[in-house]
């Protein structure tokens, strides 16, 4: 591939992890729980904390050895700002651009291989559309991650389709590394690759190329053994590999959202909310996928059984979330492939094409739903207003009582001393009840909440603030002072 071609598509995945995600120094900080969660974890087990054993949390070992560099990284940043919004997460801005442009990098040689008409342009689109829908949700999930790892196999088997070439020992290594990543951040995102494997598996066997298959199947899972080895010795060496196997996959399986809705209308409720709210993404994937069926014969069953699959993968549990229809966005290269006959039809000037690159930037701008936090000043958020009364007390201690972490730990300096240092969505009974002992005992100096009242005369409601988490609802919080 031409340099250029990288440059070019290494701008493009900046400018729309710059844009589109919270993480940028275009926004004062990411507001989503979710990330703050997982920041908090990383930055205890640079302190020596364990995760799964020390700190609670579901998401996969490697969500947080992802999160590891970004935690340094800002820690250096924090000591000596050389940006503006210092104080936000530049370090894991950089691990999302990183996969990012992996990801795109993935559509671009896809593309490619087809010999599509403008395949940087249709990239350029893939970038658009992704990453400025709502199921992007503020940067730094799972499903953002995996959308590079999970490409690489739907390369490879589009290869496999298109030139009739088994992958190398190599590019099978690497497969079973990244789809073992997967796996190890969050293992319901595999259901996508699973139709592409054993098309794979059955089309070499009923070639009676019987050898092939077993090299690439024993490459793609030594590949899978080399990514365990870093989360599971790590656990073992620390005596927690049976919280591992607890939180992340029992818990997860059996306990995750249980405590939500789980009749047919609710779920039909919920996809319908995240069409409602992805209107350009979905109508594109919907239109484009319809014709890809039509159009793309030697796909047809490679594409609709991956589609089902990650749907339902996509889906598994009680709850939905808006960011989890974002790993449909793996399907956004079938749309364009559908669209080739009349790509060729167009012919663009290239003056006009440079036009339309230079458009998508404030296209970006007005799609994502992130932008709304652009001119808000880190001074206005309660983190910041909560963090300048927390840093008066004396070696202060904080709990985060009946949500997700929002980051109060991470702007006060507090390092969190409980397991459960947070609320969560699985429904285990004795976090409720450690957090309720805690603030009866008035063991913490404050406590954060999104209740106005804690119910225990010895703690004072000392700050209030409201910070808007999307343009579509805000969360106001509360802190409580102990009164001793």
């Amino acid at each position: 591939m031409k340099k250029s071609t990288l440059l070019s598509l290494l701008l493009i995945a900046l400018i729309a992890m710059g844009i589109a995600s919270q993480n940028s120094p275009l926004y004062p900080l990411n507001p989503w729980p979710d990330t703050q969660t997982i920041y908090t974890v990383a930055d205890g087990i640079n302190h020596g904390q364990i995760m799964y054993r020390d700190l609670y949390d579901q998401k996969g070992p490697w969500m947080f050895f992802l999160y590891l560099p970004a935690t340094w990284m800002d820690s250096l940043l924090s000591a000596a700002p050389l940006l503006p919004n210092s104080q936000n997460y530049f370090g894991l801005l950089l691990v999302e651009l990183l996969f990012a442009f992996g990801f795109l990098l993935l559509c671009n040689q896809i593309f490619q291989l087809y010999s599509l008409h403008y395949p940087l342009l249709c990239t350029a689109l893939v970038a658009l559309l992704a990453y400025s829908s709502r199921s992007f949700f503020m940067g730094g999930s799972a499903e953002e991650f995996a959308l590079a790892p999970l490409a690489y196999t739907l390369y490879l088997a589009l290869r496999y389709v298109h030139k009739d070439c088994f992958p190398t020992f190599r590019q099978s290594l690497l497969a079973g590394a990244l789809l073992g990543l997967v796996f190890y951040m969050k293992y319901t995102l595999l259901g996508f690759a699973l139709p592409l494997v054993l098309l794979y598996l059955l089309d070499g066997l009923r070639k009676k190329q019987g050898a092939a298959v077993l090299r690439s199947l024993g490459a793609a899972f030594l590949g899978f053994v080399l990514i365990s080895l870093p989360p599971l010795l790590y656990l073992a060496a620390n005596g927690a590999l049976g919280d591992f196997f607890t939180v992340y996959i029992y818990n997860n399986i059996f306990l995750y959202g249980k405590h939500d809705a789980v009749r047919l209308v609710d779920r039909i409720k919920q996809f319908l909310d995240v069409l409602w709210h992805n209107p350009l993404l979905f109508s594109v994937l919907g239109l484009g996928l319809a014709a890809a069926l039509l159009r793309l014969r030697r796909l047809r069953l490679l594409l609709a059984a991956s589609f089902v699959c990650c749907f339902i993968s996509a889906y598994l549990g009680s709850r939905h979330y808006g960011y989890y229809d974002f790993v449909l966005c793996l399907f956004l290269p079938f749309v364009f492939l559908a669209a080739d006959e009349a790509l060729r039809r167009v012919r663009i000037p290239k003056l006009a094409l440079a036009g339309i690159y230079v458009l998508l930037i404030p296209l970006f701008f007005k799609l994502s739903p992130n932008t709304h936090l652009r001119g808000l000043r880190f001074e206005e958020t309660p983190q910041y207003q909560f963090a300048q009364i927390i840093r008066q007390a004396e070696h202060p201690t904080l709990l985060q009582h009946g949500a997700l972490d929002a980051g109060f730990y991470h702007y006060a300096g507090v390092r969190p001393n409980r397991r459960y240092f947070c609320l969560y969505n699985v429904l285990i009974s004795e976090v409720h009840a450690d957090h309720s002992i805690a603030i009866r005992n008035g063991e913490y100096d404050f406590v954060v909440s999104v209740g106005e009242d804690l119910g225990q005369p010895h703690y004072k409601m000392v700050a209030s603030s409201t910070l808007p988490m999307t343009n579509l609802y805000t969360v106001t919080y509360y802190l409580h002072q102990l009164q001793k």
